[in-house]
């Protein structure tokens, strides 16, 4: 059958086609996985299928909040993303990655 990859490949398919956005959430790098979720590789296909990124900390205090998004930042950019996307009050919005 389909190994893993391929099978993320037709999610990943599916969410391009949908026009939604993926976060990169860090919460992983604190647990045993030890990694962003996704992780660097499905982070490249999400960029090859012109997939838009956001941040997310899953933070469960004040002080877990944007926690480690300097490493996510720099991975993200390393997948070729210029620039992230936020929301606000449901509305999208590009935040460049030059300079940081």
């Amino acid at each position: 059958g389909p190994g893993f990859y391929e099978k993320i490949d037709f999610i990943l398919d599916k969410i391009a086609d949908s026009k939604k956005v993926v976060e990169v959430n860090t919460s992983g790098l604190h647990h045993t996985a030890g990694q962003t979720y996704p992780d660097d590789t499905i982070l490249k296909k999400c960029r090859q299928k012109n997939i838009p990124v956001c941040l997310g900390s899953d933070a469960h205090s004040p002080e877990q909040v944007g926690r480690s998004f300097d490493t996510a930042v720099d991975q993200i950019k390393n997948a070729g993303y210029n620039f992230i996307t936020g929301f606000e009050r449901k509305n999208r919005f590009k935040v460049s990655l030059a300079g940081l």
